[in-house]
């Protein structure tokens, strides 16, 4: 079961997300205008967030001892129905889009544990998360959308 801190903290995530990076395809010209502000001039994208996920990043190439750097994973779809897979780094109130991939990008997806996956995009990525709830629900959609 997700612990209502979890959930509470990926609609917290999302709605960031909604305001400054993702105003959906039928965003209106203030909208975007609004979006633009508040995310430090970055151009917000017309995309819908379809799936929010908190998460800590385990860089592989480096030490297993290294820190794990925390990020949010997005899958969201343009208008034209591509749907796409975003990293997310965030600091302090501000959401900055760090990778983005296509869906045909995914190479492979590795369920390891309830609160543990990779993901072989143009290398492997690890991730955790302290809910295997939200974890099964993402990597479930993300499933859904690469087959």
């Amino acid at each position: 079961m997700a612990s209502k801190t979890e959930t509470a903290k990926a609609k917290a995530i999302a709605d960031l997300l909604r305001q400054q990076v993702f105003i959906g395809v039928e965003a209106s010209a203030a909208q975007e205008n609004a979006a633009k502000a508040s995310s430090g001039g970055q151009q917000p994208r017309r995309e819908r967030l379809l799936n929010v996920i908190g998460v800590l990043e385990r860089d592989n190439a480096k030490n297993s001892g290294a820190a794990a750097k925390p990020r949010v994973l997005c899958i969201t779809v343009k208008r034209n129905r591509k749907v796409r897979l975003h990293k997310v780094k965030l600091t302090n109130t501000v959401a900055e889009i760090s990778k983005t991939w296509s869906m045909d990008d995914v190479k492979a997806i590795e369920f390891k544990e309830p609160t543990r996956f990779s993901l072989l995009l143009n290398h492997k990525y690890d991730f955790s998360s302290a809910d295997g709830v939200l974890v099964e629900g993402f990597v479930h959609m993300l499933v859904g959308f690469c087959n």
